[in-house]
C-alpha cells in the first residue's frame, strides 16, 4: 500500500536534525582480525611491515595476542581526541595496521599495541614502541 506524503520545506532541517539512526545489525567479514593503531611520529621510521608485536586489551592486560605489522599509513594525521590530560593532543600520528594471530572476541575493543624491534630474536624481549588504538 502506498501513501502520499508532502515535504514541509520550512521544517525539513529541524525534522532531519531530530532524526535518530539506530543500528539493527553489525556485520564483520570472515577474515583475520586487524588492529588499527595510532603510531606516533617519532616511531614511524623504526616500524616496518612484518615486525612482530603483541596486543593486550586495555582493560585486561592478562590476555596477550601475537600480532604482526601489516602496513603503515602514508599520511600523518591528528591523534583521536581523548579526555586524558597526560596525552599530548598535538602529536602527529600515522595509522599502523596489524594482523592478529588469534582473534579478539569482540570488535571495537580498546587495545594497547607493543611493537618489537626488527632485530629482536624473540617476541618476549622488551618492546620498543607503544601505540594506542582508539
Amino acid at each position: 500500500m502506498l501513501k502520499r506524503a508532502t515535504l514541509d520545506t520550512a521544517n525539513a532541517e529541524t525534522k532531519a536534525a531530530k532524526l535518530e539512526v539506530q543500528k539493527y545489525l553489525v556485520t564483520a567479514p570472515n577474515t583475520p582480525r586487524i588492529v588499527r593503531a595510532e603510531l606516533e611520529d617519532v616511531f614511524v621510521n623504526a616500524v616496518k611491515p612484518g615486525q612482530h608485536a603483541e596486543v593486550t586489551l586495555e582493560n585486561n592486560d592478562n590476555r596477550v595476542f601475537k600480532a604482526r605489522v601489516l602496513r603503515l599509513g602514508d599520511v600523518f594525521g591528528a591523534r583521536q581526541r581523548t579526555d586524558d590530560p597526560s596525552v599530548n593532543q598535538d602529536t602527529r600520528i600515522v595509522e599502523c595496521v596489524l594482523t592478529l594471530d588469534a582473534p579478539i572476541s569482540r570488535l571495537g575493543q580498546r587495545v594497547l599495541v607493543r611493537i618489537f624491534p626488527e632485530d629482536s630474536p624473540s617476541q618476549t624481549d622488551e618492546p620498543s614502541q607503544t601505540a594506542r588504538q582508539g
